[in-house]
Parts: structure tokens; sequence; C-alpha cells
């Protein structure tokens, strides 16, 4: 993590619901439900929940995930994760 490759946050005191779309990367720590579309990365934190339609260029999940997810290059499972 580079610090700068995610430009975008949701903290962990944050909910969002929606459509999101951003250009690089995105750290999710809160809540999202709704719909994601980048090219970017996406990073699901430990402490985050997310249901969502995901399109990305890759995806990293720690967190609870729900949802329809499809990346571009990859989808990586962390030990933490929960994924429905």
């Amino acid at each position: 993590d580079t610090g700068n490759e995610f430009t975008t946050t949701i903290g962990p005191d944050a909910k969002f619901e929606g459509k999101l779309i951003f250009e690089r990367g995105l750290k999710l720590q809160g809540q999202l439900n709704g719909e994601i579309s980048t090219a970017g990365r996406l990073h699901v934190t430990k402490e985050a929940r997310m249901d969502a339609k995901v399109d990305a260029g890759s995806i990293v999940i720690e967190g609870n995930v729900k949802g329809d997810l499809n990346a571009g290059e990859k989808i990586e499972l962390k030990n933490s994760a929960k994924y429905e």
C-alpha cells in the first residue's frame, strides 16, 4: 500500500448508499450498499461491510461482502473475508 493508491476512503463511521464511481482506488472501512464502478482497486477492510454490484480493476476483501463481484485483473480473498 503506497498511500496514494487509495485516493478515496469511506471511514469506519460512514454508511454509503448508491452508485460510486472513482478512478484510482477506494479503501472501504465503513458500510456500502449499491454499485461500484472503477478501473482501479477496491480494498474492503476487516471492519467493513459491503452489499454491492462491483466492476473493478482489482478487489481485495478482508471484511464481509455480499453481491456480484467482477474484476478485470484479480479478486483476492484474505483469511478474514466473508463472502456470500
